[in-house]
């Protein structure tokens, strides 16, 4: 069979939206899931479905409704994500456990439950991680999902290479897509009360600065970049897309320095 079937979290909008525009255009049907539907287009190659990665029931519900349409997946693309900052010492467990549900247990969720469907085919794993895992920092709540998504993914992809199948991880820098304004709204929560707000204005003037440099990005780089993930053979274990030199260089200085010029910095 040449067509090709992947299934895409957060596919209504940003990055999800341009595999949705890509994928269809090098041969794949894809089934493509998020919370809301309406802007997803319905045609023949792109099939949209309901989905709270964050919900097991939801998941299930979907993942049923896939396979009454074929008996296999070729690749399932993670990259429903959710954007949170706050400093993990003020009691903000609710915020913290919404992006741990979405950000990492949602990966897992969605991945046992497509796992059969993946079995099948031999499909491969995706999963869309942020450059910001690649040096942590404080109140980088966000960041510090991203990094235990990619420890997840590299315990995954050691598995299922013993049954021939590839896990993936894109590590993309900022894109133009609508995520950005999400990220910024949640810089803006700043508690007036936080023993960290001094900390957390800095960041988020200098967050700001970064995200308004990079937003040159077209989110296509990164759906281009999961076309290579799941046609490559082998696929590489993960792909960078557009990393800012600031990450780059902050991931290359010793912890220890690192964390004192951050001292320096924010206080």
């Amino acid at each position: 069979m040449d067509r090709k079937d992947v299934l895409i979290t957060g596919a209504a909008g940003g990055l999800g939206q341009a595999m949705c525009q890509h994928l269809p255009e090098a041969g794949f049907r894809v089934f493509a899931t998020d919370l809301e539907v309406d802007r997803i287009p319905a045609t023949e190659s792109i099939i949209p479905l309901v989905m709270d990665v964050s919900d097991r029931e939801s998941v299930a519900r979907a993942m049923r409704q896939v396979h009454q349409r074929t008996d296999g997946l070729d690749a399932l693309v993670n990259n429903a994500g959710l954007f949170d900052q706050f400093p993990l010492a003020e009691g903000q467990t609710d915020r913290f456990e919404r992006l741990l549900q979405v950000n990492v247990l949602g990966i897992q969720r969605v991945t046992e439950t497509a796992f059969p469907l993946l079995l099948a085919r031999k499909g491969r794993v995706v999963n869309i991680s942020s450059e910001s895992a690649m040096a942590l920092m404080p109140m980088q709540t966000y960041a510090l999902s991203k990094r235990m998504l990619e420890v997840f993914s590299e315990v995954l992809r050691q598995e299922l290479r013993l049954l021939d199948m590839h896990v993936t991880v894109i590590r993309p820098g900022a894109h133009r897509t609508p995520f950005l304004e999400k990220s910024r709204k949640a810089l803006d929560r700043v508690p007036e009360d936080s023993a960290f707000r001094r900390a957390l204005e800095i960041i988020r003037s200098e967050g700001q600065a970064v995200m308004d440099r990079m937003t040159h990005h077209h989110p296509a780089e990164v759906a281009r970049a999961v076309h290579r993930a799941l046609t490559d053979d082998p696929p590489r274990a993960l792909y960078p897309v557009h990393v800012s030199p600031t990450f780059q260089l902050l991931s290359r200085i010793p912890r220890p320095w690192r964390e004192y010029l951050l001292r320096r910095k924010l206080r």
